[in-house]
Formats: structure tokens, sequence, C-alpha cells
């Protein structure tokens, strides 16, 4: 492709299920544009294509009436043959997602800076009546001085609401509110919330709703909180906190009410200005040494060495209780033996962070008696390498003397030492007091007291016992976390592999649920009540109690009702007409609820009928069917009736006017009780 329109093709900047962005030049003006190609016609049934084209087309000439520093500017709208386009202003630079993605650096004050311009800019548009319904780091342009500028006002709707092509991925709903990915309606606030996921992914290098199905995601944004900052990232901002959570809240009315709002507490964050994070951030990583100013190192380091020498001292005396040699003075000529010849035990390097450097910490940790830190650091190698005999081993034997330890602990225990003194000098050392002699008493002897059991805190019982817990608690995708963890370590454990089953199975059922609630809401909105009765009976069905469907099965049963009572009373009217016009008094008063309107319409028959010819009913409109309740509602129309009368044979009119009803369902059937006109 050469040109579209006027505009000479420059070439291709990237391409999407639903058309082409190129980089083009305009000739009359010798401005570079770039153009973002639409195909309606992939995208959507034939018949849908000119409504969609159309409804388009209003939404990029309102969003060209935006004109601020930080929105992409519009120039153009165009159509040629298949193809809608827009031409916009040309930003030499990349997007925000690209530079999340590149582990670029960024201080806070420049975050904060890049997102109060983001949010002035949204809350332009809100105040022009503007919703972007897209917001996303891929909609925020760069420049090459990281100015922002959000672009793809008008095509977020048509993005966001209809198919992809066969074989193309659908785009990610990890930027939407609640409200959004259930159908509902959405305003400003909406938007707010996709700028909170914006500044969780600048400020961590992930989403706040991480999963590996869009339904999942779904069902986290609609039911779970994201992991807070400081356990992704350490080091942030507090202030940051308060922020995301406000932005991310589930209820519209809790969040910020206005991208000003949140501006004013962006900028109440200067007291961190110095500290810069890095944009894609691991969740653990190495501390970082800021050095603010000069200090006289003289009193630090007289601090370190009264801390060593007490620390020292503490140590030996410990050493001496508990082995009966003084450390550094026992086996001393074996660790002279071991320094003389350092070269024979040299280390081979390792990788800080490997599997072999975590091997050897774990080691360390079990001979230093640190059971707990000797756990965790082999399950974290069993994680990324389950089939690691080293670590199984080590695991094992940690969690083995960690339940000795608290076992030996355990009341238990404590009270059959006592009971079973020591022989030997140190006899009377055990012998009990008057409190513990009752404890001996009220035990059974040894051969009979059965140990107490202790749970290993991190062990493969405790985190069973924890998915347990999360799983009642209907906390699925921690049930779903913990499980994995333990098939990690034990890949076999069945009692793990059902809580994961029930808690995926739970969690498609929620997802489910959502996408019927979503679907159900939507047929609401486009007045189909029947599919949106289907589609919340469907979720009834896996949720009885859900609040939100059985709301609009209650509404739409409602309307259904109403179209069905609409639908009689207009075939009331029809009959009438029809009445009249045949001159058929029993049809006339067939449709009357109460006596005094039956005689009076029959009286009216009779005349009616006595003096006239050719009847003819014309220009019925304005019909106006307000159903109150099951069984009354209030009719109005308007009509114009001429007939030929029979003395002289001229055509007059017999009743123009408004026709007002008051109707009450008698039995299965609409009658009329009242009549009125004006």
């Amino acid at each position: 492709m050469k040109k579209i329109g006027k505009y000479e093709i420059i070439g291709i900047i990237g391409k999407g299920a639903m058309g082409i962005v190129y980089k083009a030049r305009d000739p009359l003006i010798n401005r570079e544009v770039a153009i973002k190609t639409i195909r309606f016609d992939l995208v959507s049934e034939e018949s849908e294509n000119e409504e969609i084209m159309q409804r388009f087309m209003r939404e990029a000439q309102a969003a060209g009436k935006l004109s601020h520093p930080n929105i992409i500017t519009i120039f153009d709208v165009g159509r040629e043959e298949n193809v809608t386009y827009i031409v916009m202003q040309f930003i030499e630079g990349s997007s925000l997602q690209k530079m999340i993605s590149s582990s670029e650096k960024i201080s806070t004050p420049e975050v904060i800076d890049l997102m109060c311009q983001v949010c002035n800019a949204l809350d332009y548009a809100h105040k022009n009546g503007i919703v972007h319904r897209d917001m996303k780091p891929g909609n925020i342009l760069l420049d090459k001085d990281r100015k922002p500028y959000i672009c793809d006002f008008g095509v977020a709707r048509v993005e966001t609401s209809t198919l992809t092509q066969a074989g193309t991925a659908v785009g990610t709903p990890s930027y939407m509110s609640p409200e959004q990915v259930m159908g509902k309606k959405v305003d400003k606030r909406s938007d707010i919330f996709s700028l909170g996921c914006i500044l969780y992914e600048i400020l961590t290098g992930r989403r706040p709703f991480e999963a590996e199905s869009i339904t999942t995601v779904i069902y986290k944004i609609i039911n779970e909180e994201p992991p807070p900052l400081f356990e992704v990232k350490k080091g942030l901002p507090v202030g940051f906190e308060h922020i995301i959570t406000k932005a991310l809240a589930k209820d519209p009315n809790e969040r910020y009410q206005s991208c000003a709002e949140l501006v004013a507490d962006l900028r109440s964050i200067h007291a961190v200005a110095e500290k810069t994070i890095a944009i894609t951030m691991a969740r653990e990583e190495l501390p970082r040494v800021e050095v603010r100013k000069k200090r006289k190192l003289g009193p630090v380091l007289i601090a370190a060495l009264v801390t060593v020498v007490v620390l020292a001292i503490a140590g030996a005396i410990y050493f001496l209780q508990t082995t009966g040699n003084i450390p550094f003075v026992s086996g001393g000529s074996q660790q002279t033996k071991k320094e003389e010849s350092p070269e024979t035990s040299q280390p081979s390097a390792l990788v800080a962070g490997g599997v072999e450097d975590k091997l050897n910490k774990v080691k360390e940790s079990f001979e230093k008696g640190d059971y707990d830190q000797a756990v965790r650091l082999a399950e974290e190698i069993l994680a990324a390498d389950s089939a690691n005999a080293s670590a199984k081993e080590l695991l094992n034997k940690a969690q083995n003397e960690k339940a000795k330890s608290l076992a030996a602990r355990a009341p238990g225990k404590e009270e059959q030492r006592i009971a079973k003194p020591s022989p030997g000098p140190k006899a009377k050392e055990t012998v009990p007091g008057p409190t513990e002699k009752k404890v001996v008493e009220a035990q059974p002897s040894s051969t009979t007291t059965s140990p107490v059991k202790a749970v290993v805190p991190g062990s493969v019982e405790d985190r069973l016992n924890r998915a347990k817990e999360n799983f009642e608690k209907k906390n699925y995708a921690e049930t779903v976390r913990l499980a994995k963890e333990i098939l990690a370590v034990d890949a076999a454990n069945v009692q793990a592999q059902e809580y994961r089953d029930r808690a995926e199975a739970k969690q498609r059922e929620a997802a489910l649920i959502a996408q019927n609630l979503k679907d159900g809401i939507g047929f609401y909105d486009s007045e189909d009540f029947e599919q949106c009765l289907q589609k919340m009976e469907e979720t009834l069905k896996l949720d009885k109690g859900n609040t939100d469907a059985l709301r609009y099965k209650s509404l739409a049963e409602a309307k259904i009702y109403e179209q069905a009572a609409q639908e009689e009373i207009k075939q009331i009217i029809g009959r009438q007409r029809r009445a009249e016009e045949s001159k058929d008094l029993l049809a006339l008063i067939s449709d009357i609820g109460s006596d005094s309107l039956r005689q009076e319409k029959r009286d009216y028959g009779k005349l009616l009928f006595n003096n006239y010819d050719d009847i003819r009913w014309s220009s019925i409109s304005n019909v106006q069917v307000k159903v109150k309740d099951r069984n009354h509602a209030e009719v109005t129309f308007s009509y114009i009736s001429l007939a030929v009368y029979k003395k002289d044979g001229s055509r007059t009119t017999v009743f123009e006017g408004v026709k007002i009803w008051t109707m009450e369902k008698i039995g299965d059937a609409w009658k009329i009780m009242r009549e009125g006109k004006k």
C-alpha cells in the first residue's frame, strides 16, 4: 500500500488484529503523521459493520475535539473501501509498556511527574464527557524526553467489545475495572481504576492482577485484592500503598472520584524524591546502599567493635555451658592446620543465587541449627528443580530436626524429662520442686505417654492445613498456590492434588459465573431480557445465593412481564378500533372491566353506530403503556376517528385527541376500568 487517502505511506509502525498502524506523510503540509487503520469487516458480522463503523466515527470525531498537550492530536478520519482510518500526531519514541519491559530505571519524582501528566490529560477528557475505557501502558506513548501522550481515544470501545480474527490473541483485560469486566456501564472512575493498575506496574514491574487465563484474571479483578506493594517491591514510598489501594477499590464510590484527586495525592510524596527505583523489578533483590552524605567513621567503628566483643563473650559462655569446651582453644591445633594449608581446600567459584550456592547455604543453616532457614532455602530450590535429590534429602533432615526440636519443647516431653531424673551427681538438679511434683503425679508412666505431634511451620503438613483453611474461606487462588508449592516438593501428594483440582474447579466456576453475569448484564442493557434471564438462571445454578444474579433475574422477569403486558394492551387498542369500524357492540364492551364504564360504552356505541357509517380510525400514535405493577397500568394514545354522517352523507370527525385508560389485570386478562380523554 503506497497511499491511504491523500497520505503517502512511509512504513509500518505496528500490526494488530484489527488493522495496521502506518507512519505516513501529509503531502500538502509535509507533516509526518501516524495512520491507524481499522478493518471492521474482519472483526464483526457483516450486518453489524455499518452500525459499528458509524459509532467508531462518532467517537473518533468526539476525541478529535480534545486539545491537550498530553493527548495525541487527531487530524483526520476517513474511509477507503473496507478500511476506516484515523490520522493522528506522530510521536518519535516508544510506549510506556516497552519502557516497563526494558528494565529501564526511573526515579520516584519521574514516576510522579509522568503519572500526573497522564492524570491531568485524562481529567481534561473526562470534563469533556469522554471516558477512554482502554487505559493501559500500551496506549501511553513516550517521546524522547519521556513526555507522555494518551492515544486511542474513540478506538477503545471498538477494540474491547468485538471479536478478533481467528488465530489472533484477545487483548488482555488486566487493566479493566470490575464494573467493566462485568459488562456494566462505566464512567470516569473506571479509567481511574486503570490508572491504579498502570501505577502498580510501573512501581513493581508486574501487573496487579496476573493469572494464566483471562477468566482467572477477571475473577481476580472482581473478587481479590492485588499483592501489597511492600510484598512485591521493598523500599517504595509508603504513600504509594495508600494511592494504589484507593485507586483499585472494587466499589467505584470508594475510589478517587476524579483524576485531580489522584494528582493531589501523588504530589504529596515529595519527601521520598531522592529514592531511585527500577521499573522492572524482581520480587526479591539485593539491598542497595545509598550514600546520602559523608559521616565520621570513628564512633561507628568503636560501636561496632564493642558489639562484636559483647557477642563474642556471650557466645563463648553459651559454648562453654553447652560443650564444656572453650571456643577458639579446644581443637586449636586442628584449626591451625587448616589455616596453614588453605590451598588444599580452595572452593570453586559459585554463581550467587544459583542452585549450588543455595545448597551450600542450606547445609550451613542446617549445621548452625537454623532449621527454619534450611527448610525455606531447600523449598526454594525444589520449586525451581523438583528432582534435586540433595535438596530433598536436606529438606527432610531439616524438617525432622525441626520437629524434634519443637516436640522436645512441648509440655508432654518436658514433663517426661522432669519425671526421669538423670543419674550421678547432677540428679539433684532434676528433682522437681513442689509445683513440678504435682505435674509428675498427674502424668501416666512414660510407657503410656503419647508424644505431642508438632506441626513444623512451612512443612508439607503446615501447608496442607493452610490450603484447607483457604479453601474453606473460598480463597481459591491461595489454595492453588499452596497446593502447587507442596507438589513441587512432593509430586505424589494426593491431598495437595485434590485441593489443587478442587480449587481450580472453583476458580473456573467463578470465572464462568463472572462471564455469565457480564453477558447477562450486557443483554439487559441491550433490552434482550429473555437472554438476560437465561444467563442469570445459569448463574444461580452454580451459585444460588449470588446477589447480582438474583437482582438481574428479578429485573429481567419484571421487564419480560412488562413487555408482555404492553403487547396485550396494544392488542386491546386494535380490538377497540376494529369493533368501532365493524359496528360490533359486543366486541366493543368485551374489554371493559367495570359495570359503569360498560354501560357508558354501550350507550356510546349505540349512538355512534345508529348515526354514522364507514367509521375509520387513523393516525394512531404516541402509544404509551406504563405498567405500575403486575395488576395495574396506565395507557395513553392519540388517534383520529372519521365517519360518514347518515343524514347528509358528509364525512366528519367523530373523535380527535388523546384517550386515557386506567387498566387492571383481572384473572389472565387486562381490562379497561376507566376511560378519559383530552
